[in-house]
Parts: C-alpha cells; structure tokens; sequence
C-alpha cells in the first residue's frame, strides 16, 4: 500500500493505493475532512468456455485447486433472444472478460456466432451469425471485430456495430482466423491467420463507414496459428500454432520461443493474469480439439474435469 499527501486550499487529503480497480472513498480532514482513496481488491477468476456452457470459476488460493463455480451461462438462459438461434452457440470456442468484467464476449463454432452477454442478467447485448467464429475482441467507438475460420462464409475478418446485430460493416478475407487483438497503445489490430499475424489500422472511425486498413503481415514461425493473447507488462504477444508456443515483440516486429510452453503442441488457449502472473493454457487431449484438463504456471498445478470439455481459459478482468 501507498500514501499520498496534497495540501489543498488548507485540506490535507491523504490517499492510500492498494492493488485493484475499483475505487472505495471515505472522507474527513485534519479539522474536519480528510479524503481517503483506496481500491478494492477484486477476487481472481477464471472464464471458461467448451460446447455448450460458459463458465466462471472463483479461486481463493491461485495455488490451491479449490474452487468456486460463481457463474454459469447458456444460450437459452438469455430470455432475448430466440429459442430458434440457441444452437448457433453450442460450441463455445472464445470468451474473454470485457467492460469491467461486467460482460462477456463470446464466438462459437460449428454453426457459428459471436455475442456479448451481459454478466448479471444472461441476456445477449449483441450477436452475429458467422460461420466458424473463433475469436472477437472489442474496438473503440462501440465496435467488435470477429475472426471466423475455415468455412464456407468464414476465412474473413467481419467488423460490426454493437447497437445493430448481425450487420457487417466492414469484411477481410483472412484463411482460418483464430485471433483478434486490440492494441490500444499502439491503436493497432492484430489479427491471427493460419501461417500469418496481420497489423491493421482504423480507419474513417468516427464515420458510418469505418473499416480496417491492413499495414503489416508477419510469417509466423509454424502453421496453423490458433491463439492470440497479449503478454501483459511487455511488448509481446503470445501466439500459439499447432506446434509451439511463439512471443512476438510489436516493437522489434521479431519472433522468439515462449519458454513456457516450448515445444508444446495444439495449445488452444493461453492467458497471463496481469496482476497475480500465474498463466493458464488448454492443451488439447490427444486426437480431440479441446481438454478435460486446465493447466497453470507460476505456481504449476493441474485440474482435471473427467467429462468435461474446455476450449478456451481467460482470467477475468476488473
């Protein structure tokens, strides 16, 4: 924890600094006042997602194996959306931790789509209909780009609006997308392909007509590229293919080995908690496209599932 003093028009207000998100405020002063700011430390969880539910497990203890199921999420527990449509995600292959963690983004394959799920209510914000949706990540002014693989209507990039569902604004073709990430240092998307990582700028945004200009395109060291997950605290990102594990720096534009996973095959999904370190990733089970098993790094522990089948990990973000 830190302190700070600033002596203001004779009030001396003191802040403390703890590790998290959310600020908590309680006041008085030296002859009456005194201002104290600290944030909250929120709980560490992790967000699952493989065939039909998405889930979120809840940790006290990133060491230990016990844990607590503290949210839960199907299709049809969204009372806005038709009953019709509930099988488009049936095969959750992405979700990641937006807005606070107050919502979820999701794709799903085989039918394919993407949504945005509120956390509280299970209601879908938004949705599209791609074919072997992969991967979707939010983009400033209300937008999600979604990355969809192979299949017929997929291999593309598709941008849309968050307050029109299923409207696409802007289209790439990119063969077997399986990653998107929004660099907001760098205001760049990156965008993971089969045997390519792309960098694409923004363009007209403030406009009806945005779209993405293609900058770059960087050879990745396998093929098959499949995860894309930004390496917190350093200019890497992390990027997994059906061989390996690969850090590539947005600064020196190079590749190199991710010690960690080195040598590691089918790595569907990987994630470094930015505040506790430990990393997560599913290793597919020989001959299968998903795990029954989590594994973590720093601290190394495994967690088996008999019956289960997970896709993708992500911890959630505060």
């Amino acid at each position: 924890m830190g302190a700070k003093l600033i002596l203001t028009h004779g009030l001396l207000s003191i802040l403390f600094f703890v590790t998290a998100q959310v600020p908590i405020i309680h006041t008085s002063d030296l002859f009456g006042p005194v201002e104290i700011k600290m944030e909250e430390k929120h709980p560490v969880e992790l967000l699952l997602c493989g065939k039909q539910e998405v889930s979120i497990f809840r940790f006290e203890d990133i060491a230990d194996t016990v844990y607590q199921k503290v949210w839960s999420w199907y299709a049809e527990d969204a009372v806005n959306f038709p009953d019709s449509l509930a099988e488009v995600f049936y095969a959750t292959d992405e979700c990641k931790s937006v807005n606070n963690g107050e919502q979820v983004l999701i794709t799903a394959s085989w039918r394919g789509g993407a949504a945005l799920i509120d956390r509280q209510t299970k209601n879908i914000i938004f949705y599209a209909l791609i074919p072997n949706a992969h991967s979707a990540e939010l983009l400033p002014g209300n937008r999600v780009v979604v990355a969809a693989s192979t299949a017929k209507g997929g291999n593309r990039l598709a941008l849309y609006d968050l307050n029109r569902s299923n409207h696409i604004v802007f289209q790439d073709s990119l063969y077997s997308g399986h990653g998107v990430i929004w660099d907001e240092n760098r205001k760049i998307l990156w965008a993971l392909g089969y045997d390519e990582l792309r960098a694409y700028s923004l363009i007209d945004w403030a406009s009806d007509t945005p779209s993405l200009k293609l900058k770059d395109t960087y050879k990745i060291p396998g093929i098959s590229g499949h995860d894309l997950m930004s390496y917190p605290d350093t200019p890497y990102l992390i990027i997994t293919e059906e061989g390996s594990a690969w850090k590539f720096d947005r600064d020196k534009k190079v590749f190199s080995e991710f010690e960690e996973l080195k040598g590691l095959e089918h790595i569907k999904g990987v994630m470094i908690h930015p505040e506790v370190k430990q990393l997560v990733y599913v290793q597919a089970n020989t001959g299968k496209s998903s795990s029954d098993s989590l594994r973590f790094l720093n601290p190394e522990k495994t967690m088996s599932f008999p019956g289960h089948s997970f896709y993708k990990a992500r911890w959630v973000l505060y």
